[in-house]
Order: C-alpha cells, then structure tokens, then sequence
C-alpha cells in the first residue's frame, strides 16, 4: 500500500523572547567563567559596592541572584537589584527587569510594563532590548500588536549588531509583515546573520539559494548553507541536508544519505523529517523496509500536526497495514485529526465511515458535513457522494442541487472526479519528503 510524503517547508519561524542567559552574562562581567568560590567572592564584592548604590553592580548583583551564582537562587532579590540599578537608567537591567515581568519571575507577570521597561532600555542603546521590543508589537505582549513597530524596532536591533534582529528582519521582509515584500532584503538580512553564524539564518539563507528567491538560484550555496546550519545541531538544516540528497541538488542523489540526515533531525523532534523516516521505512527507500519504525515515526509526525502522518496512520489502522491491528476507531480518530486541519482526502474518510457506521455510530448529518466541507474544497468526488447523503436523508432539494453542480462539470472535471472516485474507493495517494 503506499501512503503519502509531505513536501520540503520552509520554517521561517522568527526567533522568540529568550530570556537573559545568565551563564553567558556573568562570564561577560566576570571575564571568565568562574568557580563557585570565585563567584562567591565576587557576589561579596559586588553586593558591597552596590549597596553603595553603584548602578553597573546592582546590576550583578541581580544576576547572581537570578543565576543561583555565589548566592542561593532567589528572583524576587533579582528583581529588587534590577529595579534598583534600572531606576539609575542601566540599560542592561532594564532589560532583564522587562524579561522578568514579561515571565513573572519572582512577582506577577506583568507585560505592561515589561514592554515599557524593553523600552527605555532600547532607548539607552541595548539592541537585545530592541529586538525584545520588537517581539512585544509583533505579538502583541504588553502593546497593541502592530507589524509595522516591529520591524522599526527589530531593525534597531539588527543595525545595532544583535542578531536575533537580524533573522528577524530578514524574515518580516520574507514575509511581507509590517514592510513590503522584499525577497532580495530579506536574503541581504539572511546573509548578514548566517556570516555571524546564526543556523536559523543560515538554513533561510540555504532556501533562498534553493529557490533562487532574492539571490541567484545555486543548489551548491544552498547545500553549504545547510551544512553550515546543520554543523550546529539545527535540526531544519539536518533535515534540509537529507532533502538535498534524496533530491541530488547540488550533491549526486543518495537515498540512504538522506535517511541517514533525517535521522539526526528526526530524534532532535524535527516533524518533516520524522515524517519522511517514517516514509523511507515503509517504502524501502534509503532503507530497509521496517513497518514498526514507520509506525513509530510516522506517530511521533502526527503528534506533532503533519497531516500526511495522520493520514498515514489513518490508512494504516483502517486496513490493519504497516504491522499494526485493525483498528476502526483509531482509523477514525487519526483521519479526523488530518480532517480538522484541512486534509481534504481523511475529510472524504470521515464522511464514508459516518455514511456507513464504520468505527463509530452511523451518522448522516456527519457525513454530509465532512463531504460538504471536502467540496468546499473543490474536491468533485466530495460533491457528487453529498448529493448521495442529502438524498438518503431526504433533503432532495440540495441534494439535486449538488449534483446539478457535479452534473455541471467540464470534460477534465469529469475526469477528474473518476479518479478521486478511484482513489476514495481504497487506492492510497502516494507522497515522499522534499
């Protein structure tokens, strides 16, 4: 039986608020990374000029407060330290002060003012505070959301050095949010940010090499540019390297190579390539045949919402394949979870097992829904077998309404419909990974 692969997507996830790193932060004031008995030491001393009211060691003395170092842990004394050191205008906790509201650690979350205090620390020049400010208007923590804001604000970031900005410019012009569309600026900002090492950067900047959007079209830069994402663990140029190869762009074609780059970023929770092991295991292709690992995997894709998995597993249980037991009613469940995100052929499985009472009590009025929403979708075959459920329900009206719409069709739409009729008669859509 052959079963689907879902197509090669592009992640341009922009990056999130992260809060401080604390580690990173106190080898940045300590200029080393320190022991515990150092950071005890330096907590003493620290603690003392700040209590005499120096801003700058305030400032770490919130840290170590926050980071557990040379002290016992405690954020309601990290957030008494950075209000102390922001009401002196330190632009670095002003910013952990914004993170701690935003998070509501050591009080209540307060997003209000932790965009207020992203803010004035943007404002006394801290581009990671600028780029957080940027994260509040876009998603609407604390502001009224406004794309626009945030792009002025992530730019700020980004011409200030902070990479996060960067990607996240990029992105936002890739997009066409808060800017016009710009695939060229979108991949000068991709550029800026892969040369600075940043794997999200570099695996966008790999896609538009691979689509030649934005930059010239070169399969041999976007495979470099993978590798480079994938060299650092991302689990999206782990699996763009394995699509590269199972596609021979800018490498010769190797099936098992693939496989064997989907696998690193599969267990790294990536669900494409979960999603396209799970499909080399069930068709033979890069690797031997194994239907306990396809079901393995093709579970933890679906999990994860990828409709091909869902669908897979929804073939699976109906016909008892891939070495699981038939199951109905899990047949049903994973259909529908693929139907609920507009898969429209698990929407043609939903309507046929309501029609006929499979793996669940016989229901009309649902059949009729799911070969309804499925029409909705242009899908012909859906059309014509509503028409069959509005008549069996005795709704003949619509139901010759719908198939005068079907009766309607064009010679290709006809043609059309005879082979989605054959596909939803039991023959499976095949699909494989880009």
């Amino acid at each position: 039986m052959q079963y689907r692969v879902v197509a090669f997507l592009l992640f341009a996830a922009l990056p999130g608020t992260v809060h401080a790193a604390i580690t990173d932060g106190m080898a940045a004031q300590t200029g080393q990374a320190a022991t515990g008995g150092q950071y005890n030491q330096q907590f003493q001393e620290w603690m003392q000029r700040a209590e005499a009211g120096d801003a700058r060691s305030q400032f770490n003395v919130g840290l170590m407060y926050e980071g557990g170092f040379g002290v016992k842990q405690d954020f309601a004394e990290a957030l008494r330290w950075y209000r102390l050191a922001a009401a002196q205008q330190h632009a670095d906790a002003e910013r952990s002060l914004g993170l701690m509201l935003e998070f509501g650690r050591g009080g209540e979350r307060n997003a209000v003012e932790a965009a207020r205090y992203y803010t004035l620390s943007a404002q006394h020049g801290n581009a990671k505070a600028a780029f957080n400010l940027g994260n509040c208007y876009r998603l609407g923590v604390g502001v009224d959301r406004n794309d626009a804001e945030a792009v002025r604000w992530y730019r700020i970031a980004a011409e200030g050095g902070e990479i996060d900005g960067q990607v996240a410019v990029g992105v936002m012009y890739g997009l066409g949010r808060g800017v016009a569309r710009d695939i060229v600026e979108a991949a000068k900002w991709y550029r800026i940010a892969a040369e600075g090492g940043d794997p999200r950067a570099q695996f966008n900047l790999g896609l538009s090499h691979e689509r030649g959007e934005g930059v010239q079209q070169d399969f041999g830069a976007a495979m470099r540019w993978y590798r480079a994402a994938a060299e650092q663990g991302d689990a999206t140029g782990l699996r763009a390297v394995g699509v590269m190869y199972a596609l021979g762009r800018g490498v010769t074609r190797d099936p098992a190579e693939a496989v064997r780059w989907y696998a690193l970023a599969a267990e790294k929770g990536d669900p494409i390539a979960q999603f396209n092991l799970a499909a080399a295991f069930e068709t033979g292709r890069g690797a031997e045949t194994n239907p306990a690992q396809a079901v393995h995997w093709y579970r933890k894709a679906g999990e994860q919402g990828i409709a091909n998995a869902q669908y897979n597993l929804g073939v699976a249980y109906e016909a008892g394949t891939l070495g699981v037991t038939k199951d109905l009613a899990e047949s049903l469940r994973w259909f529908g979870k693929a139907a609920e995100q507009g898969d429209v052929a698990a929407m043609n499985k939903m309507a046929s097992f309501y029609e006929a009472g499979v793996g669940v009590d016989r229901n009309l009025e649902q059949a009729a829904r799911w070969f309804g929403l499925a029409a909705g979708r242009g899908d012909l075959f859906a059309l014509e077998r509503l028409g069959d459920v509005l008549w069996a329900m005795g709704d003949f009206d619509d139901a010759r309404e719908a198939w005068r719409r079907a009766g309607g069709m064009t010679t290709e739409q006809a043609a059309l419909a005879r082979l989605q009729r054959k596909q939803h008669a039991g023959l499976e859509v095949t699909a494989t990974v880009n």
